[in-house]
C-alpha cells in the first residue's frame, strides 16, 4: 500500500510485484494517475488506485473496513504532510496499525528533524533549493512548519517536520531501523543536490509479529 501515490509517474519503483493500493487525495493527481493505472503498459500490475483523505477519519474508517490485510506500507516524501496536528497523524497511524499484518514494514522517506534543527533560519543550496524555518518551537511536537523550495517544481511548498519522538510513540513495540541517505551508494554528484539529499532519511518500521 502506498500512501500520497501522486500521480503515479515513478511506477518503474514497484518493478516486480503484482498487486498494490495506491492512495491519493488530490483529485488532478489522483485523475491523471488513474489513467497511468489503466495504462497497458502496466498490465503486468494490478493497482487499486484509492481516492481518499487521510486525514478524516470516516475514510479511515472506510479503507479499514474494504482493504485486504497487507505486508508493506510505503509513504515516500509525504508523511510530513500529516504532522501538521496530532489529530491527522493519529488517523494514518490508525490505517497502518489496523492493515499491515504481523511482521509487516512500514516504510517512509523524510527530513532528518534534527538535521533541519541545526541549520539557520533559512538555508539556500545554490539557486536549486532552499529551506525556511516558519516555527519558533524548537521542542519536538506537531505543527514545525517548513517552506521548501525545489527548482524542479519551481514553487515553494509548506511541510513539517517528523520527530523521531513522534514516530516511537505512535509505533510502540515495532522494531525500526533509520538510515540517513548520505549511508547509500550512488550518492548526488552535485555538491547541492548532495547537501540536500542528505537531509533525508529512510525510516523502516517492521510490525511485531
Amino acid at each position: 500500500m502506498d500512501l500520497g501515490s501522486g500521480r503515479l509517474h515513478d511506477l518503474f519503483k514497484w518493478s516486480g510485484i503484482g498487486y498494490m493500493i495506491a492512495i491519493e487525495r488530490d483529485p488532478e493527481a489522483y485523475e491523471e494517475g488513474r489513467k497511468v493505472a489503466e495504462a497497458s503498459y502496466h498490465a503486468t500490475l494490478t493497482i487499486d488506485y484509492i481516492r481518499a483523505d487521510l486525514t478524516k477519519p470516516e475514510h479511515i474508517d472506510r479503507l479499514i473496513s474494504s482493504v485486504p490485510k497487507i505486508w508493506s506500507v510505503y509513504c515516500f516524501f509525504a508523511i510530513h504532510y500529516f504532522t501538521g496536528q496530532k489529530e491527522d497523524f493519529d488517523q494514518i497511524v490508525r490505517l497502518i496499525q489496523a492493515k499491515l499484518r504481523p511482521g509487516g514494514r512500514f516504510c517512509f522517506t523524510c527530513f532528518s528533524a534534527e538535521k533541519i534543527q541545526a541549520l539557520p533560519k533559512e538555508i539556500n543550496f545554490g539557486n536549486q533549493y532552499y529551506i525556511k524555518k516558519k516555527y519558533d518551537d524548537q521542542k519536538p511536537g506537531f505543527g514545525r512548519k517548513i517552506g521548501v523550495y525545489i527548482s524542479s517544481i519551481g514553487y515553494e511548498h509548506d511541510e513539517f517536520l517528523v520527530y523521531s519522538e513522534t514516530i516511537r510513540e505512535a509505533f510502540p513495540g515495532f522494531k525500526i531501523t533509520r538510515k540517513n541517505f548520505s549511508q547509500f551508494p550512488r550518492a548526488p554528484e552535485n555538491e547541492h543536490d548532495r547537501a540536500f539529499s542528505f537531509l533525508n532519511d529512510l525510516w523502516i518500521l517492521i510490525k511485531p509479529a
